[in-house]
């Protein structure tokens, strides 16, 4: 959960008792979080505008920022890089110099790098995996484990 948090840059409200789902939920970020990444796979056609016709455009370079929801906080993860290969289905005028453009994906699974949320992300993630822990101070403090449910910033 450390990573987690170091990562996004927010405190996450753990219940009680957390149930198992969420849990699994937090395991999966973490595990993209530490490999800076994670394997994807388009599995149907990509569709977008594009300035010019596509015909001969083999490749896409899509980005994405991503997040997910645990314990009803949106925990920023990112920008997802794709670098996909495609074949053009079909490119079709539209207005003022645009196309829109169908392409199918000829990649099966592919990495897609994971950029961080802040700069400072990488830099707490290092931190944490180097045996850094944060001081939650006392229960009177704002930081203390106990003191809000809520979700804070770090």
């Amino acid at each position: 959960m450390l990573v987690v948090e170091a990562w996004s840059g927010i405190r996450l409200p753990v219940p009680d008792e957390p149930d198992e789902a969420s849990l699994s939920a937090l395991a999966e970020i973490a595990a993209i979080i530490r490999a800076e990444g994670m394997r994807v796979r388009f599995t149907s056609e990509i569709t977008g505008v594009t300035t010019g016709p596509a015909d001969k455009a083999n490749r896409l370079v899509l980005h994405e920022q991503i997040d997910r929801s645990l314990w009803d906080v949106w925990v920023p993860l990112g920008q997802v890089d794709y670098d996909v290969r495609v074949r053009v289905i079909s490119s079709v005028a539209a207005e003022a110099g645009r196309f829109n453009t169908r392409f199918e994906p000829q990649t099966d699974w592919l990495w897609a790098p994971l950029t961080p949320p802040t700069t400072a992300a990488s830099e707490r993630v290092r931190m944490i995996q180097d045996g850094f822990v944060p001081d939650y101070g006392d229960p009177g403090s704002r930081s203390h484990p106990d003191a809000s449910r809520r979700a804070e910033s770090w």
